[in-house]
């Protein structure tokens, strides 16, 4: 992990991928339209309710997809980055209220919600636990909470084949078990636990292939480089010929999801709702 990044969701640490993400979010948005689909399907969105979207990122695909189908919702998009905000408001517009709010400490007011989406998040915080109950907390009776995390490893090649390169070379250090990190809520059996201790009932989940699709290798690379998180990062730290050794690898890994002349690298999600 680079130097700094200890705390996974630092508003630093996405204020510095804000930009990266932002050119690459409309892309984004398309590779995980069906993922926001079913998350939105399971909120099942009605007039008049407050729908809060947490860790929108720059593009609040979540919040923008509530207002799509339930216009006289009332919806937030939320971030923990006052930069990835800037960009979701480009996006959104005036169709989406938007508010800096950390999603381990929500500052709203008891049953203040009805619905509460959050993507890809949960699974970075030193607590979940804590923060499902604080999730819980602030939804209203029959206030519905929808989350999205990732499959476990082996479902993801679309990170973890190139992790997986610089992990080999020893230049990124895996992820300690029972720490934050991607994968820290694959586990369903004790995901479902964690929520039903945090005081949510009827917990099902439901798994979401994602596939990333990329149009060649110029566009791969630049995933690699600029929005993969602490893959990225770790690059940006590294000497111009050991950048060099790790692509020619990636590169050469990359071949196995080749579809023409682009590559389509399988990812899975898991959605978990609850009330």
């Amino acid at each position: 992990m680079p130097e700094d990044e200890g705390a996974l969701v630092s508003a630093g640490m996405w204020d510095r991928l804000a930009s990266a993400w932002d050119a690459h979010g409309d892309w984004h948005a398309e590779v995980t339209a069906e993922l926001t689909r079913r998350m939105v399907d399971r909120l099942d969105p009605a007039p008049g309710q407050r729908i809060v979207e947490a860790a929108c990122g720059p593009t609040a695909d979540g919040a923008r997809e509530v207002v799509r189908r339930c216009p006289d919702a009332r919806v937030t998009a939320t971030d923990l980055s006052p930069e990835m905000l800037a960009a979701a408001r480009r996006r959104g517009g005036d169709a989406l209220d938007y508010r800096v709010l950390d999603v381990a400490n929500p500052d709203l007011a008891d049953g203040e919600i009805d619905g509460w989406l959050a993507r890809w998040v949960y699974m970075l915080l030193p607590d979940p636990a804590a923060a499902f109950a604080q999730a819980r907390r602030v939804l209203g009776a029959g206030g519905r909470f929808v989350t999205a995390v990732f499959d476990e490893p082996s479902a993801n090649p679309f990170f973890m084949m190139p992790a997986g390169v610089l992990i080999e070379a020893g230049k990124l250090q895996p992820p300690t078990p029972g720490e934050p990190s991607m994968f820290a809520l694959a586990d369903t059996a004790r995901t479902t636990q964690l929520l039903e201790a945090a005081g949510f009932e009827h917990v099902e989940h439901q798994s979401v292939d994602v596939p990333y699709a990329f149009a060649d290798g110029h566009e791969l690379w630049r995933w690699v480089t600029e929005v993969a998180g602490p893959v990225s990062l770790t690059l940006a730290q590294l000497e111009a010929d050991e950048v060099a050794t790790l692509r020619a690898e990636i590169e050469r890994r990359a071949a196995a999801f080749a579809v023409g002349e682009g590559y389509s690298l399988p990812g899975r999600a898991l959605v978990f709702a609850a009330s």
